[in-house]
């Protein structure tokens, strides 16, 4: 029975060992055996199935394969504890499976005893707690969240509460029967009321009475749920003055969703509308200037494309960026052409080393002014320019490039040098005028003192005609006096001053005609050319000054030809256009006949060309010449409203042109001179008026030896005294005086004898009034000096002509 016992408990003992053996192999748990020391001697399928090792791979094997690196430090101390018989309980640690990989475990150790008790072994159950970790850890971060949500729900809220609190904008609170529920301080601030004074009144005391329909049709559509935006109107103060505000309105619900209030958020816009039209009108100038900026710039670009001034942009190494229409036409390259090279293609070879010190300033960021200089146009030839140069700046201030603006100052230069000879030419017509007033003068008073030693020579000789030395002496004053009065009537044509007898003359007649005195007076060591044109119009000039020209121009070649040589005269049809009258001051555009009068002689030099015309002005020898035939030729041509240039080189010959002014009337065809009439008087009164005492005298003494009844008068005043109380048939009078000229004394003196002969005497014509008769100019003018035939002559003729007819009408 006992051995039955014994076999009956051994049998139970293996069952259960058994089981405990399946229960163990079929744990999803590891459960490994294993000595103190570490080495694996049980290896169940779970622990195959968590580490990934068959338990072939593991038994024997020291357990000490499954810890990571890092936690081999965990073993001794387990170790140690189960080796004194502690348990070791839910150890959360890491282990390595085979193929590297690390899993989360929890661990619990239990020691092994043999049947004395003693610790042999211990026995590991090892659970996978990576799902679980990886699902804890979110739980944990979904708790985190939650708290952190709440958090930052209460902190928003917090911050929601103060923003409202703090806020500029009134935020309002009502409910749903209109009553206001909350009140923040922008509110107060924006209305004026408190928030004990406002809570629980009804909104309208907000609203103006004019905007109350808008304002409640916004708050039922809040009320509705709807959200309403930025509505603008206007809302009243505590005060009661009325401002625009921009209301947005939002229904208020509570959890379960449905709507319970309304909230207003109200802005004051009366400072923002200001900033708005002043905003629109910022911007609206910033438009207009943008507008006008580019129309300027539009402008700026049709001005630099039509400008006529080169406009031309380049690098700092003078590479062509731009070119202008300007630029295309003064340097005749089209923009295709030059863009792209460099600008010093356009530099004169002798010029190239301007450009080096232009760059150097321009990348300094200096501007270089005006300097003139030449350029090359494509067609070869030169062009003067002046040069402006400006850095061109980037965004940043930073010169990139360099823009030139260059104007042809070729014309300019031209014209400058035209305006310095027009200049040099008007200073000499100035100064030929002034010595003319100064010649004229003088020979007006000369010939005063002329007209009395001429006539007294002759009284002196009248006197002595039986006393032959006195009569001779008398004679050679007389001589003398007539050489003086020609040389005071060259001072007077010079000058201008020289009475004339104007008619048209065929110039081409008159140097034909002259052909042969001309070879007489220049010598037969000289040929002379005479080629006078054909059909050429007359000009209005004083026969007698046109042949003195002449004659004046042969003597000067001849002179200038002392060992013979060629003169030729020729005449022609000039139509002297703009520029050559803008260079002849004495002239003006138009049809003119032109004297060309050259020689092959000696010249003269520039500076001797530019006095020539002076009177008493001469290179010749102090015994040869008076200095007076050039200016004479000058003051004829002048005073027949003509002009004159002289071109002339040394040691090459000189070339004299005069223009005279075509006349409309055809040549007048020369008569001889007519018989002068019996010229003395028979009774008549002649009232004479001269300032000169000399002159008075002589005058009145040679009319009244020669039939005629004299009232002399010095002044004008004794003249209107006399013409007052006296019958007379003729005023002589001198045509400048002191006062008084002659002109408006006659003018007096006709007044108080209506149809009275008038006779002026002068020593030049200038001045000399228009005839009173119309018998014409000559017969009414006396020039002085004067010999006794021509006064008598004269004076007949002035009391024999018929008065002219009175003007018909009023």
């Amino acid at each position: 029975m006992a051995d039955q016992g014994a076999g009956a408990a051994a049998s139970r003992e293996f069952e259960l060992a058994s089981r405990l053996a399946a229960i163990v192999d079929s744990s999803a748990d590891a459960v490994i055996g294993e000595t103190l020391d570490g080495t694996i001697t049980s290896w169940n399928a779970g622990a195959a199935a968590m580490y990934g090792y068959a338990a072939g791979e593991m038994v024997g094997r020291n357990v000490s394969a499954l810890v990571p690196p890092d936690r081999a430090g965990e073993l001794a101390p387990i170790l140690d504890r189960l080796g004194r018989g502690e348990r070791i309980e839910h150890f959360e640690t890491r282990r390595c499976r085979k193929d590297g990989s690390t899993i989360d475990v929890s661990v619990s150790i239990s020691p092994i005893r043999d049947d004395d008790g003693e610790v042999v072994g211990a026995s590991a159950v090892a659970r996978d707690m990576t799902e679980r970790n990886l699902a804890e850890a979110e739980r944990r971060a979904i708790a985190q969240e939650r708290r952190q949500s709440e958090r930052r729900e209460f902190e928003l809220a917090s911050r929601l509460a103060a923003i409202v609190e703090s806020a500029a904008d009134a935020i309002i609170g009502a409910a749903l029967d209109h009553v206001i529920t909350s009140w923040n301080a922008g509110a107060e601030r924006m209305f004026g009321y408190a928030p004990g004074e406002i809570i629980g009144r009804d909104v309208s005391v907000l609203v103006p009475p004019d905007r109350a329909a808008g304002i409640a049709l916004n708050y039922e559509r809040g009320l509705r749920g709807e959200q309403v935006e930025q509505f603008e109107t206007k809302l009243r103060r505590k005060d009661g003055s009325i401002f625009d505000v921009s209301i947005s309105n939002s229904p208020i619900r509570d959890a379960s969703g449905a709507v319970v209030g309304m909230s207003a958020m109200a802005r004051d816009m009366t400072g923002r509308n200001l900033a708005e039209a002043e905003r629109r009108a910022i911007v609206q100038e910033r438009r207009q200037s943008e507008r006008r900026e580019f129309e300027l710039a539009s402008r700026l670009a049709a001005i630099v494309e039509s400008s006529g001034d080169a406009i031309i942009g380049t690098t700092l190494d003078g590479v062509v960026t731009s070119w202008n229409a300007g630029a295309e036409h003064m340097y005749g390259y089209a923009p295709d052409e030059m863009v792209g090279r460099n600008v010093s293609e356009l530099i004169l070879p002798d010029r190239a080393g301007e450009l080096t010190p232009v760059f150097e300033r321009t990348r300094r960021g200096l501007r270089v002014e005006q300097f003139e200089t030449k350029r090359l146009h494509k067609d070869g030839s030169t062009i003067d320019v002046s040069i402006v140069v400006s850095p061109v700046r980037d965004a940043g201030g930073a010169v990139v490039g360099a823009s030139a603006v260059i104007r042809n100052m070729t014309e300019r230069n031209r014209a400058e040098a035209d305006r310095r000879m027009l200049e040099g030419q008007l200073h000499q017509s100035e100064r030929l005028e002034s010595l003319g007033q100064l010649a004229g003068g003088i020979a007006h008073d000369f010939n005063n003192l002329l007209a009395a030693i001429m006539n007294y020579a002759e009284f002196v000789a009248e006197e002595t005609a039986d006393k032959p030395a006195v009569r001779a002496d008398a004679e050679q004053i007389q001589a003398a006096a007539q050489s003086a009065a020609r040389l005071t009537r060259q001072l007077l044509i010079f000058s201008r001053r020289e009475a004339t007898q104007t008619e048209a003359l065929d110039l081409s007649a008159i140097v034909a005609g002259i052909h042969h005195l001309l070879s007489r007076s220049i010598g037969a060591h000289i040929e002379l050319r005479v080629e006078p044109g054909v059909s050429l119009p007359a000009i209005e000039a004083d026969r007698g000054q046109v042949e003195q020209v002449l004659l004046n121009l042969a003597i000067n070649s001849r002179d200038a030809m002392p060992e013979g040589g060629t003169l030729t005269i020729e005449t022609s049809l000039a139509e002297l256009g703009e520029d050559h009258a803008r260079l002849q001051p004495d002239v003006s555009p138009g049809r003119y006949v032109e004297l060309a009068v050259s020689d092959t002689g000696t010249g003269m030099s520039a500076k001797v060309a530019a006095r020539i015309f002076e009177p008493f002005f001469s290179t010749k020898p102090q015994d040869q010449g008076t200095g007076l035939g050039l200016s004479t030729v000058y003051g004829i041509v002048a005073q027949a409203g003509g002009g004159m240039s002289v071109c002339s080189e040394e040691g090459t010959g000189t070339t004299f042109r005069l223009y005279f002014p075509a006349a409309a009337a055809p040549a007048t065809p020369a008569t001889p001179a007519s018989a002068v009439p019996d010229a003395r008087g028979n009774g008549e009164t002649i009232l004479v008026v001269e300032d000169e005492p000399a002159v008075l005298e002589v005058t009145s003494r040679i009319l009244r030896h020669n039939g005629y009844a004299i009232l002399e008068a010095g002044t004008f005043e004794e003249a209107l005294s006399l013409a007052a109380s006296r019958d007379f048939q003729l005023l002589l009078t001198d045509s400048v005086m002191p006062r008084m000229s002659g002109r408006t004394l006659a003018e007096r003196v006709v007044e108080l004898k209506p149809g009275l002969p008038v006779l002026y005497m002068s020593g030049y014509s200038e001045g000399t009034p228009s005839p009173q008769r119309a018998s014409g100019e000559a017969a009414a003018f006396v020039p002085k000096p004067f010999t006794r035939v021509t006064l008598l002559e004269k004076v007949h003729a002035a009391l024999n002509t018929p008065p002219a007819t009175p003007p018909s009408g009023p």
